[in-house]
């Protein structure tokens, strides 16, 4: 994990994986940040002792990120971009977009 300069981190959020955050980030409380799934596709081995698919994560400078969002493997928040509280990101976000919802998706951009 990288962790740029500046960037604020409230408490309860949990970081697991490859994941790249640049400076001026602030992540709201209880952000859940995870780049690898779980494995389920096969039958004659559990769950818990298979691999599922990873990416890693990059969030760019100067984002904002809500409280008790969700940002799952592979996805890259753009600079200057916001996640609502609560969202779900399980895809890329354009440069200063405003993203929520479940799954998120933009619901404006920055002037």
């Amino acid at each position: 994990m990288i962790i740029g300069n500046r960037t604020i981190i409230s408490q309860g959020c949990i970081f697991d994986g490859d994941i790249r955050i640049g400076d001026d980030v602030i992540f709201g409380p209880m952000v859940f940040i995870n780049e690898i799934d779980h494995g389920f596709e096969r039958r004659d081995i559990p769950m818990n002792q298979q691999t599922g698919a990873s990416g890693t994560i990059v969030i760019e400078d100067d984002v904002w990120i809500g409280y008790s969002a969700v940002i799952l493997k592979g996805v890259r928040i753009s600079k200057g971009s916001i996640v609502g509280a609560g969202a779900i990101v399980n895809k890329s976000v354009p440069p200063y977009s405003i993203n929520v919802g479940v799954p998120s998706t933009v619901k404006k951009y920055r002037d």
